[in-house]
């Protein structure tokens, strides 16, 4: 788009399903304004992408790349994985909190599979005050990840495997004591008779 050119006007206006933007050189600024609007304020996939790499000699090798990136973003699966019979129904949780940030606060990640095949996911991520390890507020999460499993899939999980990174020994019993309640609370609210497997890695 031009520089005098609201892109936040045109898409508001326009509300594309999804938004291609072809570059002539790398432009951070353009680039990040595209993925704020986009993704943060309006809720539109988009994919940014440079001209010499849709044109240019290599563009047989970069375009199925970039369209595999577009086909996730749009909610399809590339590839997937046959999973064993034991593994259905079963929904993987990985939680993980950087407390390296720009920010002065810590950034809790949370992803969970919501497809038999572990091939789509739901994520989300909170602020939480720097350095703190443990999450208060997973309970949520869960809860909507059960649900979003269940609108995909007919039915709750009968198993949910929790993996838990970047706790260490002396945090084990705050992990027992409020965050592997917080789950099993979410679990009897939505799908009591499923299995919990909380894994600390």
């Amino acid at each position: 788009w031009r520089r005098d050119t609201n892109i936040r006007q045109v898409l508001q206006r326009e509300r594309p399903s999804f938004v291609v933007l072809v570059m002539g050189r790398k432009d951070e600024i353009k680039y990040g304004e595209l993925k704020r609007i986009c993704t943060h304020e309006l809720g539109i996939g988009s994919q940014a992408m440079l001209s010499k790499n849709v044109c240019g000699g290599r563009a047989g090798i970069i375009i199925p790349n970039i369209v595999r990136q577009i086909v996730c973003k749009i909610g399809y699966c590339p590839r997937i994985i046959p999973c064993p019979p034991c593994t259905r129904g079963a929904m993987v949780v990985g939680l993980d909190v950087c407390h390296k940030s720009k920010i002065g606060k810590s950034v809790v990640g949370m992803c969970a599979t919501i497809s038999s095949n572990f091939a789509r996911y739901l994520s989300a991520f909170s602020l939480q005050d720097q350095g703190k390890e443990i999450v208060h507020n997973l309970r949520q999460f869960i809860e909507r990840a059960l649900q979003v499993y269940r609108e995909e899939n007919s039915a709750y999980p009968s198993q949910v495997v929790f993996l838990r990174d970047g706790v260490g020994d002396g945090q084990l019993d705050y992990v027992n004591g409020i965050e592997v309640p917080a789950v099993r609370g979410a679990m009897e609210a939505k799908c009591p008779g499923s299995k919990l497997m909380f894994v600390v890695v």
